[in-house]
């Protein structure tokens, strides 16, 4: 039988371990960066959404404006979700 020496830091490290280490580090990361992700898409989303509010707003100016200050029925769906 062969003896087993203590690895030494001029060995390094397998793949299996490695990947094993870098698992763990990506998962941790993950933990910490997720929610910094959700809370990016849900401001974007609300910027989309004002700046189509601000869009209806303006195409809603332009026709008054066109139109003889007639004003059209403006009918507001709010979807939630």
């Amino acid at each position: 039988m062969i003896a087993q020496h203590p690895r030494t830091a001029a060995q390094g490290f397998t793949l299996v371990e490695w990947s094993s280490g870098h698992g763990h580090c990506r998962a941790s990361g993950e933990r910490i960066v997720f929610p910094v992700f959700a809370q990016t898409r849900g401001k974007a989303r609300q910027a989309t959404c004002l700046s189509n509010l601000k869009q209806l707003g303006l195409a809603h100016l332009m026709y008054w404006q066109d139109y003889d200050q007639t004003t059209v029925d403006v009918v507001v769906v709010w979807f939630s979700g």
